[in-house]
């Protein structure tokens, strides 16, 4: 397995595309619930980022809470995963609500600025976490908010500690650490500066 992820844009976390119907499965609705997770940040026609969409978990249902005002942004770094996402979008009837953008989160760039941006189970994915962390300051409206959430089995209390640093150093102030089962989490806001 470890050859797999290895060749894969050479980022050892990197979960692959080939086994995107893995990360659909239905006790991870329960578990990880988009809906009881999310709509305490997400309102009705904002504009709301998926940092790392994978196969659409979050995203779909954030685009069904942005209603058809709002809009998402998808962004990964492979295509196949980005293809996954807008199959599922049209047939949800969902594919005027999303944008795609391929290529390295790190360097995103936004048509706009967004309300409020996930990054689940990604950052520890990424080269230079606080790349990542400054990018997503980018792209975030003053006051808008950012929901990082890393696995404990792949993320350090150390290097979980280093990331919020590297939030901190970003402009990023924590807001407050809502739990979720075997995960290390942080709600961050973008602070307006004077």
């Amino acid at each position: 397995m470890t050859h797999v992820l290895d060749r894969i844009h050479g980022r050892l976390h990197t979960c692959p595309w080939q086994l995107a119907p893995l990360l659909d499965i239905g006790i991870r609705r329960w578990l990880e619930n988009p809906q009881k997770l999310l709509s305490p940040h997400i309102k009705e026609g904002q504009v709301v980022c998926d940092f790392g969409c994978g196969s659409g978990f979050f995203t779909l249902p954030m685009a069904r809470m942005v209603g058809e005002k709002g809009r998402i942004h998808a962004v990964d770094i492979q295509p196949e995963m980005i293809e996954i996402v807008r199959k599922k979008a049209v047939c949800a009837g969902l594919e005027n609500r999303i944008q795609y953008h391929m290529g390295s989160v790190e360097e995103c760039k936004l048509p706009e600025s967004v309300d409020f941006a996930l990054a689940f189970y990604v950052i520890h994915e990424f080269p230079n976490a606080y790349a990542f962390f400054r990018t997503a300051y980018r792209t975030l409206k003053p006051g808008g908010r950012l929901y990082a959430i890393e696995p404990v089995v792949h993320v350090s209390k150390k290097k979980w500690d280093e990331s919020i640093r590297f939030a901190e150093e970003a402009g990023f102030c924590s807001v407050n650490a809502p739990s979720l089962f075997l995960s290390r989490t942080m709600l961050l806001e973008k602070s307006v500066r004077l």
